[in-house]
Order: structure tokens, then sequence, then C-alpha cells
């Protein structure tokens, strides 16, 4: 079978849930998060994220740190459990008498006995610790969870149909084009002057060139393809010039171009360049079926993308990005995109162990499905110095700032980093660290706290990630923080896990830098990497 060549290899990826902002209560600002020590144990609970509430019964998921005398420092997780209260109906205010953990997720912690002992430690200390309960704030707070359940966008890309195998060249926007050696150039090199009037596509991963007023050359895996015009033809060049092969010698060109057969032979892929979001549906030929045992499916044998026909309604469904989308017919579609708790109930029938089980993380309800919002629960945590850390902001001219739309909250467009004014105060974000600070320039310090602002930022944002990023606790020294994994572009809607909000960010048409996005490079989730 051959190998996916359009999909580009990326770091694998977290999945988001964000701790819930106990209720305005003086009790609850007092009180959460809880501190306390059980034997050699230092114990931090984080206000509860209700999920179901049945009488005196409710479900919920807490984030917790630990810190054992073996930890240097906290080990960040997440429980998830059942809670009984005693309800006083006078004082409108409930006492947790008795809480079961029924999962807990701790990084690193990989002795199952361990995470065993630190669960039942949890489910003992918490009636005991836990401060009475307001109930008009836990039914608030389920209600605004269930209508804060953010509704991303799901229309189908263009879904390009090929019988060869191919490589999905993306340039965000028209082509930009910058000098080698020039600052509009990523990979400036003092060897590479103006004067020889190589420029490059600037706006792509792929090494894009252009000497100037001829054709267009692609690299990467050791192969050269050439064209006059950027939409194609391409055709693979076995004659390109000394300076063009030192250019591609000097950059790191991440993006692959090839990949082999099962017999080891080479495959040279048709290249497809696009300037919107699209996905590449290729075939080595015509689309080859077989069933998928236990099933009444076929799986599309003779491409590396997840294709599934049903045979009772003869419907084709294409998995990407996490999302399903169907069609009758794939050559011409429309497609149409499906929920994942709306798909044919044989979906749910792959069996765990079959060429196609990394589907069953994306279908509503399976057990893969729900091992995989959970792991999408666990923030990736660090300890910053707050003595130490720094930040350095670069701008492309004058700081320039526009409102996000529905919120208070301004996104500067033309900051190297993510950056926003809240309140006349400035709030930058660099490697999920937070620094703010009284002027776009600074100066910067570790932020101790999110601004609340932050949750209001909507998915049609490009700085929606900002929502997933987490400062937790803090010392006169450092600051505890934290990500999960919605600030890398995955999120879980209606069960399972996606990939990227769906919505096209228009570039800044300055310096390209790459924005969130959602089709076109075959990101996935993987139930063994994430």
């Amino acid at each position: 079978m051959m190998s996916r060549v359009h999909h580009l290899g990326l770091a694998a990826f977290l999945i988001v849930i964000a701790p819930f902002a106990w209720g305005q209560t003086k009790a609850g600002a007092d009180t959460w998060p809880l501190r306390f020590t059980v034997g050699a144990d230092k114990v931090q609970i984080f206000a509860p994220q209700p999920e179901r509430i049945n009488g005196d019964h409710f479900d919920a998921r807490f984030a917790v740190s630990v810190k054992r005398p073996q930890d240097a420092n906290p080990v960040f997780g997440a429980v998830w459990g059942t809670g009984v209260l005693a309800i006083d109906r006078t004082t409108r205010l409930g006492q947790l008498t008795r809480f079961t953990v029924t999962d807990a997720r701790f990084p690193g912690m990989d002795d199952p006995g361990e995470q065993a002992r630190i669960s039942t430690l949890i489910g003992t200390a918490l009636p005991e610790q836990a401060p009475p309960i307001p109930i008009d704030w836990l039914v608030a707070a389920l209600e605004n969870e269930q209508e804060g359940v953010v509704t991303y966008a799901n229309d189908p890309p263009e879904i390009i149909y090929s019988e060869r195998p191919g490589v999905l060249v993306f340039i965000d926007g028209e082509p930009l084009y910058g000098a080698v050696g020039t600052k509009d150039d990523r990979y400036d090199d003092p060897l590479y002057p103006p004067a020889k009037r190589v420029e490059r596509v600037v706006n792509t991963p792929f090494l894009m060139l252009r000497p100037e007023g001829r054709e267009h050359y692609l690299y990467g895996s050791g192969m050269w393809f050439t064209s006059r015009t950027i939409e194609g033809p391409w055709v693979r060049s076995f004659s390109v010039s000394k300076e063009l092969r030192d250019i591609a010698q000097r950059v790191d060109s991440t993006a692959a171009l090839e990949s082999a057969n099962a017999d080891g032979s080479t495959v040279v892929p048709e290249i497809v360049v696009r300037t919107r979001p699209a996905v590449l549906l290729d075939f080595n030929g015509a689309p080859q079926f077989q069933p998928l045992p236990g099933t009444a499916l076929l799986h599309a044998t003779n491409t590396e993308d997840d294709l599934f026909l049903d045979v009772a309604s003869q419907d084709h469904y294409l998995l990407t990005s996490g999302r399903w989308f169907a069609t009758r017919d794939l050559r011409t579609g429309p497609w149409r995109f499906v929920p994942a708790d709306k798909l044919p109930a044989e979906f749910a029938r792959i069996p765990e162990g079959s060429a196609k089980d990394g589907a069953l993380a994306h279908i509503a309800g399976t057990r893969a499905a729900q091992e995989a919002a959970r792991d999408a629960s666990v923030p990736q945590t660090a300890q910053v110095d707050r003595r130490t850390a720094t930040l350095a902001v670069v701008w492309d001219g004058d700081p320039q700032f526009e409102r996000i739309a529905g919120t208070e909250v301004e996104s500067a467009i033309n900051a190297s980093v993510t950056l926003l004014r809240i309140n006349g105060r400035y709030h930058a974000l660099d490697k999920a660290v937070w620094f703010e600070g009284p002027t776009p320039d600074g100066p910067w310090t570790v932020s101790t706290a999110v601004p609340p602002e932050v949750n209001t930022i909507p998915p049609s944002s490009p700085v929606y990630n900002t929502r997933y990023v987490y400062i937790y606790d803090h010392t006169p020294e450092v600051v505890y923080v934290g990500y999960t994994p919605g600030y890398l572009g995955s999120y879980v809607q209606g069960g399972v896990v996606i990939y990227g909000t769906g919505y096209y960010y228009d570039p800044w048409p300055g310096p390209w830098r790459p924005r969130p996005f959602t089709w076109g490079f075959g990101v996935y989730y993987d139930p063994w990497v994430g």
C-alpha cells in the first residue's frame, strides 16, 4: 500500500478542556483551589466542572495537582467522578458527603497502582476538604457549560479527487514573493543578496522558488518540479541550476514530496496547488474497496485516507481533520458534513484491531472516542521562573489592533507573538506563557492570572487558542502554567476529537506568519500517540 505523500509529519497534539472558574461568591473565591496534605503528598484540587446533575448526585471533573516526595515539581492531571450532596434547601448549600473517582489521568505517572492510590486519596479527601457548594451555582455552572459549547465551522472544504498519488501544496492566499537573502525571506542569508534576483514564495511551508522572469521551481525530498504558473501543470525536472540547488541545500524543508510503493520504488507524485483550504483525496489508480469484517462497510484499500462505503446507502464517508463528510459521487460530489453521532450504526461496529480501527476515535459513543476525549482533558504543564522569563515582541510597523467581534478584546494583527489589549492593558502569549505589560512594548512580566475576557474569544478569531492556556498557581518565585490541546489546534466536538476550528483566517499582508489551520496538512488523531 502506498504511503500518504500529501500529509506532513507534525508533532503529536493535545486536546483542551479549560478549568471552570468558580462562581463570584466569596466562599468560592476564598476556598478554591483546595490545598491540603495527606501523608507526604501535597494536593491541590481546582474548582469542579459539573457534567451532570440528578437530584443529590452530580458528575464532575476536576483539575488536580499532586506533589509527592519524589516529585521535584507538582504533577498536574484531571480526575472524573460522581459526588453525593447533603442539601440544605434553606441555605441552598450542599455538603459533599461522598465522592467516587471513576477515572484519573496524570501525565508521567505510569504506574497503575500509583494512579489508583491517588484516585482513592482524592475520593476520600474531597468530602473532608470541600466547602459547602452553592446549589444555585452548581446548576448555573452546568447550564453555562452546556450553553457555552463552542460551535466550530464544519462546512466541507474543497475535496480534490485524484487517481494519482499526489501532494497538496498549500499557499496561504495569493503568492507573496520575497527575494532570497532579504528581510522578506524567512531564511535570510547574506550569501544570496537581492542581486541574484531569486524569489521565494514566502507564504507556504514548501520551498517554491522563482528566478526573475522565469518558471517556478518546487523542491522536496530530493525532487524538483517546475511550472510556468503557480497553478501548474507541474512536471519533474532533472535540470536545475546550481544556484537553486544551493538554496535548497541550506533550507531545511519539512514538506515531503515523495513516498514509496510497497516494493520500495519511489512514487513521483502529482503536484496540486491551492491558495484556499482544500483536502486531497488521492488514490493509486481507480478506487478499490474491500469489506471491513464484522460490518456492512467497505473501506478503500489504495489510499491512505480513511474512506468508507456504506453498502446500505451507497454513500462514501471520508474522515479528515476529525470530521466526517459524505457523498454519493467521489468525483463530482457534492460533499456534506455528517456529525459523529449521526453516522450509520455500522461505523460503531468497526472491530478493534482491524485495518481501520483508528476511525473509532471519531465515532461518537465508542470506547475509543471516550478515551480520546478523556485524554484531551489532561494538561501539559510547566514551571516558569518569574525572575528570568523574558519576552521580545517584534512589530511590522506601528502596532495595529483589531477588535474581536462580540468581545471587549483587541488583538494585534502585526506582532510577532499573540498580543491582546484588554481594558487598556497588554497581554502577550508566547510558547504557552502569559505575559503582561503597560504598553505594546512592555516592560513584560510573567502573568499570575489570565484575564477572564480571554474566555469570550470565539473560534472565528485566529487567537481563539489563547483560551486553552492556563495559570494554575504562583509563588513569589514561579508561576505554574499549562495548556490543553486546543492551544495546538485540537478540540472535542460532539464527543470526538477534531483538529482545527474549521475557520480560514486571512493572513496578515506582511512578512508571513502562519495562522491556525484546519485543512490540507492531513493532521489526525492517533489512539497510540495522540
